[in-house]
């Protein structure tokens, strides 16, 4: 393995485990973390349930499935929600809705950056 290609997987590494730090409450499927990066890097605008369709490949019911569990009630029979993402009515369509980050979300992804400007373990 050349220089490169041990920094790239040492990245990775270190990907993996501030996504697991940040996660630690509950186990979470990698389409719920897709899903929850997809909205803060669209934090400015919101993102909407088409844009999450087509960024995990999944049908809107799967999509609504995960939104569920990154809001603050969950479904219904369920564990509440993470309380990561809140809803809010798109200015530009009534009847579409945008997601963005809570408070709660926002300090998930400080904490993940924070992951990524400590080495990860074996790394000099």
């Amino acid at each position: 393995m050349n220089v490169t290609q041990q920094t790239d997987t040492l990245l990775i590494l270190a990907m993996v485990d501030a996504i697991r730090q940040v996660t630690v409450d509950r186990p979470m499927p990698a389409s719920h973390v897709q899903a929850f990066l997809v909205i803060a890097a669209n934090q400015e605008r919101g993102t909407t349930t088409q844009e999450l369709v087509d960024a995990l490949h999944m049908d809107q019911s799967g999509v609504k499935r995960i939104l569920d569990q990154l809001s603050k009630f969950g479904r219904t029979n369920q564990m509440d929600g993470l309380d990561w993402v809140y809803s809010i009515d798109d200015p530009k369509a009534r009847a579409r809705k945008l997601f963005l980050l809570t408070a709660k979300g926002q300090n998930k992804v400080q904490n993940m950056v924070r992951c990524f400007n400590v080495p990860p373990q074996g790394a000099r």
